[in-house]
């Protein structure tokens, strides 16, 4: 048996405090981790450059939050049901304020990664305890309107933070969109402490799985680090000679990236024979297997993995060619990318409503159509000559979807799944969205680099004048930083004639990572397509 509300608590009154307030408190905590997010986003071409970061490193700054994030969510979720949502909601919260702390002063990469480690251990523990309160607290008519109301507010912070990161960035340095977290994070435990149900019936709760936790992250480390490290290192066999510690990888040897391939597959087999033999002997295992007989629970989950592959990878590439081509500051990148949290913010409520009367499947399902057309537009218009203005109302279509997607899909996932498992199926569906968000950055990020090459070796072909030594400079230079080293070689006159080719070819690895993006989104809306239809989706006025 796990942590319950009392039953005894009248449901507008729980523990003795509204649930609306906690409503509120649950998705502020959410609606950080997802601040957190768009502020990096918009601030890493600076920190890239700060830094001195290759895109190698910069992309784990994102994933090294998300591979923790989605490692840690499966055990995180049996923590609220071993000491309760609210207690495991305030060590989430302060073990982020240490983490943003921690990378607001970081010196270089290496810190940095620690510091977004910390930061993801910390969202894995609050967002399983947000999502078990809510489907404790609501569990009658008004849930859809509570996740929507959930998604909104998340959406309205989604908005705000590019804004924040932007500003901050450009007025008083990228330090400041961590330490941002810090007032925001102490305030939330302060409230916590008053509003959240405190009144619980307690049980066994499910033992540990160290060995299956374990298994995960090493599973996780290791394809991430294959889809990351694949282009530099090689994905078969190795392309350069590397020291790792007292170990020489030799050239034409099997690449590092391979090795990793091969560690994932091992650690992932090993999971799947581990976990087998505990069902097989009725013994507790890792994942709640029986929660994927629910249809909504399994397809669901596809979906939400889908959707945030797509989404989390654009929102990684995005700033480097704003920044980048068209020459936007961090704080007029922050307004553009303002449109994709603008559409969440307008998206979330408006769906709640519709989910009240056509069903919450009905939303999911147009939503992704709403989301996947508005990415194949902004993958038709992006060119070098495009502003910020002429790509945003893609942008905020966009949003739209996200927003009408996210809330409601959440709410099909724990849809039927019983108190006992609510701590289980709310890790388990944030830890699919994770790994769609780990593989969405890693491989969007991988496509976006190859066709920089690609592009950027083509164009030196095409103007020979440049000597070759100092075109395969720059192409390394280009990959390595992501693009964002175009604002340097602008400045150099003898490379004033490639410069429009390297900005054509920044333009079209773009719209190439859009198209790896939508291959997401399509996986999604199949997945969404086999949605169970809700027992209650039609309802009057």
């Amino acid at each position: 048996m796990q942590t319950q509300l009392d039953p005894t608590s009248h449901p507008d009154d729980v523990g003795g405090r509204s649930r609306w307030a906690a409503l509120v408190v649950v998705a502020l905590a959410t609606a950080m981790i997802i601040l957190d997010s768009t502020v990096v986003a918009v601030a890493l071409p600076t920190i890239i450059g700060s830094l001195s970061l290759n895109i190698t490193t910069a992309e784990w700054v994102t994933t090294i939050y998300t591979v923790t994030f989605a490692a840690l969510l499966i055990p995180t979720g049996q923590m609220v049901d071993r000491v309760g949502a609210r207690r495991l909601l305030m060590l989430g919260i302060t073990l982020f304020l240490v983490g943003s702390a921690l990378a607001g002063t970081a010196p270089g990469g290496g810190e940095l990664l620690f510091a977004r480690l910390v930061q993801g251990m910390a969202g894995a523990m609050i967002l399983p305890a947000s999502l078990a309160t809510l489907t404790a607290l609501f569990s009658d008519r008004f849930r859809p309107a509570a996740f929507g109301i959930w998604g909104a507010v998340i959406g309205g912070m989604a908005a705000f933070g590019p804004l924040v990161g932007g500003w901050l960035t450009t007025n008083a340095g990228w330090r400041w969109v961590f330490f941002v977290n810090l007032p925001i994070a102490a305030g939330l435990v302060v409230a916590a402490l008053f509003v959240m149900p405190s009144r619980v019936q307690r049980g066994d709760a499910a033992p540990f799985d160290v060995g299956g936790a374990v298994l995960v992250a090493l599973t996780l480390a290791a394809v991430t680090f294959a889809l990351v490290q694949g282009e530099r290192f090689g994905w078969l066999v190795s392309i350069r000679a590397t020291q790792l510690g007292s170990i020489t990888w030799a050239t034409g040897t099997l690449s590092e990236s391979a090795v990793g391939f091969i560690a994932a597959v091992a650690c992932g087999g090993t999971f799947w024979l581990r976990e087998s033999k505990k069902r097989a002997a009725g013994e507790h295992t890792y994942l709640a297997w029986h929660l994927f007989e629910l249809r909504g629970f399994r397809y669901g989950n596809i979906a939400g993995a889908g959707v945030n592959f797509g989404e989390v990878g654009l929102v990684f590439i995005l700033p480097l060619f704003l920044q980048a081509v068209l020459g936007l500051s961090a704080w007029d990148t922050g307004i553009v990318l303002a449109a994709v949290a603008g559409g969440a913010f307008i998206g979330g409520p408006i769906a709640g409503e519709i989910a009240r009367r056509r069903g919450e499947r009905f939303v999911v399902l147009n939503g992704i159509i709403i989301l996947m057309v508005a990415i194949g537009g902004a993958a038709v218009v992006i060119s070098p000559t495009i502003t910020g203005a002429g790509l945003a109302p893609w942008l905020g279509l966009a949003g739209i979807g996200i927003g009408a997607v996210q809330a409601q899909l959440s709410n099909i996932i724990l849809d039927g799944v019983s108190d006992d498992d609510a701590g289980q199926a709310s890790g388990t569906q944030s830890t699919f969205r994770q790994l769609g968000a780990t593989f969405g950055v890693a491989l969007i990020g991988t496509v976006l680099t190859l066709t920089l090459t690609a592009r950027a070796t083509d164009a030196f072909t095409a103007v020979p004048a440049v000597p070759q030594a100092q075109a395969t400079q720059v192409t390394e230079s280009l990959a390595a930083s992501g693009g964002t080293a175009l604002a340097g070689i602008r400045n150099n006159p003898q490379l004033a004639p490639v410069i429009g080719s390297l900005d054509s070819g920044f333009a079209v690895a773009v719209q190439r990572s859009m198209l790896v993006a939508l291959a997401g989104f399509a996986v999604a809306l199949g997945a969404a397509v086999a949605l169970p239809e809700s027992d209650e989706r039609v309802r009057a006025g």
